[in-house]
């Protein structure tokens, strides 16, 4: 099995919220937290935590999971930056990303989207559903198409996270029915974080 990076952006604004949404505590820690005890807990050679600037409890949450702090080149909001500056620092060929507002993430979730990429062999593994909506910031990569098609984007001003994909070769689109959805619900608003908890068992 190849060696795994795991990239969680963290660089988002918390417009909606009201606060630092990636630092409010949730269920007894930030939630940023519960994203890097999913990702340590699949079992990865890196984690790489992408900001927008340095901000020390960010940073001390990195250094507490062994993180490597990636900042973006560009100073626009757009998580497709976050992402590439993520991937250009990987070591590995193999990347998941994943979003720091999503609470929910698994490390199950990270370790089948790794799964579907290698034995699929294919460029990507992105989530899909079942009304054709794929999650680009919940998905797993190649290292080197990705970084292909973050060349090809940002070269063309194109940040539009979404349609990365329309940049890349072959890609799985793996149906959300086999994975544990609650891993890909992110939190905008505070009422949204209420919704996650009707979600617990």
């Amino acid at each position: 099995m190849q060696g795994l990076s795991v990239i969680v952006l963290a660089g988002g604004r918390s417009s909606r919220f009201g606060e630092d949404k990636l630092l409010y505590n949730y269920r007894g820690k930030p939630i940023l937290e519960w994203v890097l005890d999913a990702a340590r807990g699949s079992s990865p050679d890196e984690i790489l935590l992408s900001l927008k600037d340095e901000e020390e409890h960010r940073a001390a949450l990195a250094r507490k999971y062994g993180a490597l702090l990636v900042f973006d080149r560009i100073r626009e909001s757009s998580p497709l930056i976050g992402m590439c500056a993520g991937a250009e620092k990987a070591r590995n060929d193999i990347l998941v990303v994943i979003s720091g507002d999503s609470p929910l993430v698994g490390s199950s979730f990270i370790a089948s989207l790794r799964t579907a990429l290698e034995e699929i062999n294919t460029e990507a593994a992105v989530p899909v559903w079942p009304d054709g909506r794929v999650e680009v910031i919940h998905a797993a990569y190649r290292k080197r198409p990705l970084m292909s098609a973050c060349k090809r984007m940002l070269s063309s001003a194109d940040l539009e996270v979404k349609r990365v994909l329309m940049y890349m070769g072959s890609t799985y689109l793996v149906p959300v029915a086999t994975l544990d959805k609650r891993s890909l619900l992110d939190v905008d608003t505070k009422d949204d974080l209420i919704a996650l908890t009707d979600l617990l068992p």
